[in-house]
């Protein structure tokens, strides 16, 4: 079995004055060194079996920065833009028709709250 660990706005934390991210620095050392030091006994703690996929926005966005070169090194990035207006409609009318058939009722609903008549 693996552990996968999803870290939203990993761009998000501040450098601190001397250019650090923490939780950078945290996510690249279990990524090279596959461990951490547990320091209530100062011993190592080897991980096994975990994957780490992470998701931000560009760094261009208020308040994001760059990711690091050194934590790059490790990662394939894979650039997703924002869905057009023909791709909203086919997730939001999914998921309300899904949603909507839970209450027979509002079944007739989902095409209306999607934008049938061409409004998104």
């Amino acid at each position: 079995k693996w552990l996968v660990v999803f870290c939203d706005e990993v761009n998000l934390p501040a450098p601190d004055k001397y250019g650090t991210q923490h939780v950078i620095a945290l996510l690249r050392q279990l990524i090279e060194l596959g461990g951490f030091w547990r320091a209530s006994d100062l011993s190592w703690v080897k991980l096994e079996r975990i994957q780490f996929i992470g998701a931000c926005n560009p760094p261009t966005d208020a308040g994001r920065v760059p990711l690091t070169a050194r934590l790059l090194r490790h990662t394939p990035l894979l650039y997703v833009d924002f869905p057009g207006r023909e791709s909203l409609k086919q997730i939001y009318g999914t998921f309300c028709r899904a949603l909507l058939k839970l209450v027979p009722a509002l079944r007739a609903n989902a095409q209306p709250l999607t934008g049938g008549k061409g409004r998104c």
